[in-house]
């Protein structure tokens, strides 16, 4: 797309494509710039709306569009489109809680921390990774120890126990019941200190901006969109969530479970190049027959994608659709194909030269390779020459004319010699 001049004043828009113009390339009408769509003006609005869906706020929204779209102004109207959200507005923050200084962790379920919170009169318990920033929330009947536990046997059976449990000094989290579960799986289990949230570190951090806080503002906002099923809705938005990008570029999917979450939306990709297929340049080859288990001669007459084959089968009546694995590169002999080369129809001619006596000999089900088939070929080409001279001689013995010296007006007689006549005889 590096075509044509651009103008030496321009203004920032330009100035944005302008720096981009050799990576700029077209595929089926779509302007790509690396593997992101350059999103025209008429569809960042159905864009925006898809990306604000979990109400992640301005900085995961825009990393969220990133992924896939870009244009000039993208950061903005993110910050314009979050601003006009009446539900974000209504369960806006007043500010932030600073961290807890913890010891950094290196990997999944290293050390999990654990909350639970209250929405309409309804419990709800809270899981959050510190390593991955994976999150579960369920919703309970009542906040006793037995149903924490086995919420805990569940989500421990896919992810794994943990090393380190946090929590704060509730009840459900301080009965006996919940110090010998951790005993018993061997869960170093850690409290903060009483009204002091910011002593939690990550987990309150959570609280405040991306779990309970955060799963909170999604059910209210949920509610204000009048949304029937919400725990289905906050599934959703928690999907979503999982699938955004923290600021070393990886997903808490892709941390947790080293893979990317599959999900409803549409990822719009270069589309792959067809393989070659392997007997793009072969026309004549074998084909194995698995009823007969046998190898029978034919020719290609199409190619079906990278992996097909339309094979027409000496004598057979139609051709067949075959995969490539049954097929395998049938040689003839050069020498003999120069002979037939001003022929009209050179696999006719080809068909002549392999009798089926030959073929059934040369065939590599019997443990030939392509020298062992040429040397054959060879040899039935010699075997001809030596019956040509022998018919000469039998000619000179018995007096007949020569072929060479019959004239036209033999040629156009009713009898025309031949030497397979003379030898029936």
């Amino acid at each position: 797309m590096d075509t044509g001049s651009w103008p030496k004043r321009t203004n920032s828009s330009i100035r944005f494509y302008k720096k981009y113009r050799t990576m700029i390339e077209e595929v089926d009408e779509v302007l790509y710039i690396n593997d992101r769509i350059l999103l025209p003006n008429s569809l960042r609005s159905k864009a925006l709306q898809e990306a604000h869906e979990g109400h992640m706020g301005i900085t995961n929204m825009s990393r969220k569009l990133r992924i896939k779209y870009i244009w000039h102004g993208l950061d903005t109207d993110v910050k314009n489109f979050v601003r006009l959200c009446t539900a974000c507005q209504n369960v806006s923050n007043r500010r932030s809680i600073p961290d807890e200084n913890w010891p950094k962790t290196i990997r999944p379920m290293q050390r999990i921390h654990v909350d639970h919170f209250y929405f309409e009169g309804k419990p709800y318990l809270l899981l959050k990774d510190v390593y991955s920033g994976w999150i579960e929330v369920t919703s309970v009947k009542s906040l006793h120890a037995n149903v924490t536990i086995q919420w805990f046997n569940l989500i421990f059976r896919r992810l794994g126990f943990p090393q380190c449990l946090v929590t704060d000094q509730a009840p459900v989290f301080n009965s006996c019941e919940m110090e010998q579960y951790c005993r018993d799986v061997g869960i170093v289990k850690m409290i903060s200190h009483a009204y002091h949230a910011a002593s939690n570190g990550t987990a309150e951090r959570a609280v405040q901006h991306v779990t309970v806080q955060h799963v909170k503002n999604i059910l209210i906002k949920g509610k204000i969109d009048n949304v029937e099923d919400l725990e289905s809705y906050l599934n959703n938005c928690l999907i979503e969530y999982h699938e955004l990008q923290k600021d070393n570029g990886r997903t808490p999917a892709q941390d947790m479970l080293n893979r990317d979450l599959r999900t409803n939306e549409i990822v719009y990709e270069h589309p792959d190049h067809t393989k070659e297929n392997p007997f793009c340049n072969v026309v004549n080859i074998w084909y194995y027959d698995v009823i007969t288990k046998t190898w029978i001669p034919g020719v290609i007459e199409k190619l079906i994608g990278s992996r097909g084959a339309r094979v027409v089968i000496e004598n057979g009546t139609k051709a067949k659709d075959i995969h490539v694995i049954h097929l395998q590169q049938r040689f003839i002999n050069v020498e003999k194909r120069l002979l037939y080369s001003d022929a009209e129809d050179e696999e006719d001619e080809l068909q002549k030269i392999e009798t089926p006596q030959l073929i059934e000999k040369c065939s590599p089900a019997k443990g030939f390779s392509k020298e062992k088939v040429f040397d054959v070929m060879t040899k039935k080409e010699d075997d001809k020459i030596a019956d040509e001279k022998l018919l000469v001689e039998l000619e000179s013995e018995i007096s007949l004319p020569s072929l060479s010296n019959i004239d036209d007006s033999q040629e156009n007689s009713d009898y025309t010699y031949s030497p397979s006549e003379e030898a029936s005889e």
